[in-house]
């Protein structure tokens, strides 16, 4: 899972493991600590925010219902962000307050009555068993006034996926991103090495790989630094938006710059700057590659090369990609034989 946060350049990356993990704790501070049962409701009063969905998930699994902008006066408790705190002093029950700062940083002074989520979760079990499982046709959620099961749930988040071209076997962009020793000017950031863009298309038969220059100037949006420090916008290379504000920052800049969705991303030291072609093949066949790339014949993967030290005509490439990686480019990794890489304006 994926959070941006325009506003403030934050952009958070969540694995399966990590989220589950954040799920497990809030779902035993809510059935232990609050002593919430199925049933209950519970007034969530948070906007799109990561933290949003770690709440919504602890509460599928608790079985507590969770009412998106519900009335506090009406819940048996709420969980707020730092800006409706006086709407949720009007409920009864637990209260829970989120300061959604950075990195899940907890408020700077606690609200008087509200539990602060950030102190009391890091505590909790990273496993969870609910006492009292909730079934499929158990209320689940209120949205828009309208009370909905986990079957119910469950049914409309596919078919929106399924409408929006997510699920399983869907194409996906992958930024490989190519890391050596640390460069002596940025306080032990790793040195960026190679950058790969991936279009990996649904029929696994098949890769298009851009390679692009670490060193590439770009515009850089606001981000937040490796220590939760705020950068503002500026113009600089890849390699230093990297180095100040981190993967995340990286990937908003080529996200801004391409009009690509990057579905993930994965860090190697096996992509070194090499030739044309020499880094990919190299890295196709390392035990580094994601298994989509592995997959795929040498013959097959295709590479488009914007050139290093010809920032316009680098540019131009990238942005006439407008949100799609083609599925052209020169076939190279055949035989590993030199010739098959591509040349300079290919």
């Amino acid at each position: 899972m994926t959070y941006y946060d325009d506003a403030t350049g934050e952009r958070v990356e969540l694995s399966a493991a990590t989220l589950a993990n954040w799920v497990a704790k809030t779902a035993n501070l809510l059935q232990d600590e609050l002593s919430a049962e199925p049933g209950d409701r519970l007034a969530l009063l948070l906007p799109a925010h990561w933290q949003t969905a770690a709440w919504l998930l602890a509460t599928a699994a608790t079985g507590v219902v969770a009412a998106l902008g519900g009335d506090p006066a009406e819940a048996d408790l709420v969980v707020t962000g730092p800006d409706p705190l006086d709407e949720a002093r009007a409920c009864r029950g637990e209260r829970v307050a989120l300061s959604l700062r950075p990195l899940g940083a907890r408020f700077a002074q606690p609200p008087a009555g509200f539990t602060d989520y950030a102190v009391a979760v890091p505590a909790q079990p990273d496993t969870f068993a609910a006492y009292d499982p909730p079934g499929p046709d158990h209320a689940a959620l209120v949205a828009d006034g309208e009370e909905l099961t986990g079957r119910e749930v469950v049914e409309r988040a596919r078919a929106d996926a399924a409408e929006r071209g997510l699920g399983p076997g869907a194409a996906r962009n992958v930024l490989v991103i190519g890391t050596g020793e640390p460069a002596e000017d940025t306080d032990r950031a790793p040195r960026l090495t190679g950058l790969l863009l991936l279009h990996l298309p649904t029929d696994g038969r098949s890769a298009t790989a851009v390679s692009v220059p670490p060193g590439l100037p770009a515009d850089v949006p606001a981000c937040a630094g490796r220590d939760g420090t705020p950068h503002r916008a500026t113009r600089t290379g890849l390699d230093r938006a990297h180095a100040t504000g981190g993967t995340a920052c990286l990937i908003r800049t080529l996200e801004r710059l391409t009009r690509l969705r990057l579905d993930g991303h994965t860090t190697t030291t096996s992509l070194a700057a090499a030739p044309a072609g020499t880094d990919v093949c190299a890295f196709h066949r390392s035990g580094a590659a994601p298994p989509e790339l592995r997959a795929v014949p040498p013959g097959a993967l295709r590479v488009l090369d914007v050139p290093a030290g010809d920032d316009t005509r680098a540019h131009g490439l990238l942005t006439r990609l407008r949100g799609e990686l083609p599925d052209t480019g020169q076939p190279i990794c055949a035989g590993e034989r030199a010739d098959k890489r591509p040349k300079k304006g290919e």
